[in-house]
């Protein structure tokens, strides 16, 4: 079973009536306490997929290459510097 994240303000049921739903944007957004982008993106999922996404990155932003890793290596044997 999946849990919600300790600050969503939407339930699986709500967020697959929100989905279904044919009103207004911005009337959801009221009834329900939430932004209108909220309801952007509980719409543009669908009602299969209520359940929440992962927020960690899929890709890093930045990686070291091989090069600049041995570089590192080196300065930190050479000057004694701690790895954090």
């Amino acid at each position: 079973m999946h849990s919600l994240h300790p600050q969503a303000r939407t339930t699986p049921a709500v967020r697959q009536e929100i989905a279904r739903s044919r009103e207004p944007t911005g009337v959801l957004a009221q009834r329900f306490s939430v932004s209108t982008e909220t309801i952007r993106k509980w719409r543009k999922r669908g009602a299969q997929d209520c359940q929440d996404h992962s927020s960690r990155p899929h890709k890093l932003p930045w990686k070291a290459t091989d090069e600049e890793r041995a570089i590192v290596c080196v300065l930190r044997q050479a000057t004694g510097f701690p790895l954090d």
